[in-house]
């Protein structure tokens, strides 16, 4: 609430689909673990969902585009038996431009 009125904001969603390819790398250590590093492209799309706000000045709706870029991704981690894994990975999907209409 406002000194002269009401606002009212509905926040918008951030949907991303990331697509990865790339190569893993597998140093066996003993008979029961290994270590396991993988280094790729990704191709993401993004998605922000519509939003609208009303103020005292009026209603203000937004609708965006889809956006896509390219990126990479990278991680490091250990895998038991080869069956089970742990990594920490990273995906640095890139900057994304965002059209409203």
């Amino acid at each position: 609430m406002s000194d002269f009125g009401y606002e009212s904001y509905v926040f918008p969603k951030y949907y991303f689909f990331p697509i990865s390819a790339g190569l893993e790398y597998i140093y066996e250590v003993n008979e029961k673990s290994s270590l396991l590093c993988n280094l790729g492209m990704t191709y993401n799309f993004f998605k922000v969902t519509d939003y609208t706000y009303n103020t005292r000045f009026g209603d203000h709706s937004y609708q965006a585009e889809w956006a896509s870029n390219i990126g990479f991704k990278t991680g490091i981690g250990i895998l038991y038996k080869q069956k089970a894994s742990i990594s920490i990975d990273f995906l640095g999907l890139g900057k994304h431009e965002v059209i409203l209409r």
